[in-house]
């Protein structure tokens, strides 16, 4: 990390997979473990953007594996982080059509489970379906991006700070 620079570290699936987008969830654990145990701050999303020599974690899709191997290490280490979620495929699989080759098909959290997150847990917008947003007409990217951020909102109750452009 650069002097006077933050990170944001970005994980999508903590599975065995060996996939693109998969992490072993042991691997993970003993990554947030150094961190914790460092002298780096590790902060919410909000705050890396303002503070320097920090670390913001992001998790993007919102797979369900997270409940089993993210949120129990993140909650026991008290570490923030902001999950980015795919609102029309809430609760369903990663089956968008934008999906790549290789990618196992995995289950994503309901509603239900964003909304029992731990406190240190945010949510943020990752488009409503999922799409190359390059390949799409300016409005159709206006009503991806807003149907996202509306969704999340009324079904969480909280308000959307930030998108993760898938």
């Amino acid at each position: 990390m650069t002097a006077g620079r933050s990170a944001i570290l970005t994980y999508h699936s903590l599975d065995d997979s060996g996939s693109v987008i998969s992490m072993p969830p042991s691997l993970f654990r003993r990554q947030m473990e150094f961190l914790a145990s460092s002298s780096i701050p590790v902060v919410p999303l909000d705050e890396a953007v303002r503070r320097p020599n920090c670390i913001a974690l992001t998790f993007d899709d919102g797979f369900r594996n997270l409940l089993d191997h993210a949120i129990p290490v993140l909650d026991r280490l008290r570490l923030p982080a902001t999950i980015f979620v795919v609102s029309r495929y809430c609760g369903r699989s990663n089956d968008w059509p934008s999906q790549h080759a290789g990618v196992p098909r995995l289950s994503l959290m309901g509603w239900d489970d964003l909304a029992g997150l731990p406190p240190g847990i945010s949510t943020g917008a990752h488009t409503d379906t999922h799409p190359d947003l390059n390949g799409l007409p300016e409005t159709e990217c206006e009503k991806e991006l807003g149907d996202c951020q509306n969704q999340i909102e009324q079904r969480l109750g909280k308000p959307v700070r930030w998108l993760a452009y898938p």
